[in-house]
């Protein structure tokens, strides 16, 4: 971690502006080490990857439910080649770090595309943090080649608009819980939403508590 210091602190803003960023300075590899080892035990036990006879750190499940919604949360982020080098420490690796985070978040969020779990994406030093594979994650292969322009956004209507104005709603897909093998084909994705002939046809996805602070930090 002390090798890492320097290009880990360049992944955060002004710390070391005032006396208790020069104090978290000077801690700052043994926090990337806890917390580090933390997120890696953590993402490695819902992988169900634990050496035999040691107790999981977290024991009750709705801790587990509050733990994977907080490592989501942009402000909670770690550089993901601190994570990955902890991971490679380990004597146990067999399945690559990355599959192991989408397995940890995939059943758990709105329309993440099951068949991105088998996708490679590519060169892993680019992977800033834990969100950034979530948010590769929830978009279809069509629309990762789309330009990401902001000037060319539009304002879009909200469904009443829609509705006034003649159009009608459909779902597609299905709201998935537990991924079964077979799910991996599935391809729909949260932003797969079509418009043809008055007919919107959105994927459909559960909303619950914590959908709103996902949404809003993967917008961020």
């Amino acid at each position: 971690m002390e090798k890492l210091k320097d290009e880990a602190l360049k992944c955060y803003d002004d710390i070391g502006d005032d006396d208790l960023g020069s104090d978290i300075v000077e801690k700052f590899s043994e926090i990337l080490l806890l917390d580090g080892c933390f997120v890696v035990e953590y993402i490695r036990e819902r992988s169900r990857i634990k050496p035999n006879g040691e107790d999981i750190i977290i024991k009750a499940g709705c801790m587990r439910g509050i733990v994977r919604q907080d490592l989501l949360l942009i402000e909670n982020k770690l550089p993901f080649f601190v994570l990955t080098k902890l991971h490679d420490t380990t004597t146990n690796h067999q399945i690559p770090f990355i599959n192991m985070v989408k397995k940890t978040f995939l059943p758990f969020l709105p329309k993440m595309t099951p068949a991105s779990f088998n996708e490679s994406e590519g060169n892993t030093t680019e992977i800033k943090h834990l969100l950034q594979i979530v948010h590769i994650s929830c978009h279809s292969s069509k629309m990762k080649d789309m330009p990401r322009d902001k000037d060319h956004l539009k304002v879009m209507p909200n469904a009443i608009e829609l509705s006034e104005a003649g159009a009608s709603f459909v779902k597609v897909g299905y709201i998935y819980r537990r991924l079964d093998e077979d799910d991996l084909r599935y391809n729909t994705s949260l932003f797969d939403v079509t418009f043809e002939n008055g007919l919107m046809e959105i994927p459909c996805f559960e909303v619950d508590d914590n959908t709103e602070t996902l949404m809003r930090n993967l917008i961020v």
